[in-house]
């Protein structure tokens, strides 16, 4: 199932970006759907960063994404 999700950052409140991918995956295998101000969401080993202000980022409001063939 493809998932859609808005990265949020929990330092600052920033709105990052969209993630998108399988949800069965690790999200960091995920592509970044429609980022937000032209910055980057950051990946580390230990999960998603801001691009502001270096927090930690998170993914919410999860919705199904219809494939396109």
């Amino acid at each position: 199932m493809l998932v859609r999700g808005e990265v949020v950052c929990l330092n600052c409140g920033r709105f990052l970006g969209q993630l998108e991918g399988e949800r069965e995956r690790p999200y960091w295998h995920a592509r970044v759907a429609h980022p937000a101000g032209g910055r980057k969401i950051i990946r580390t080993a230990s999960g998603l960063r801001c691009g502001y202000c270096g927090g930690r980022a998170f993914i919410e409001n999860l919705e199904r994404v219809p494939r396109v063939a």
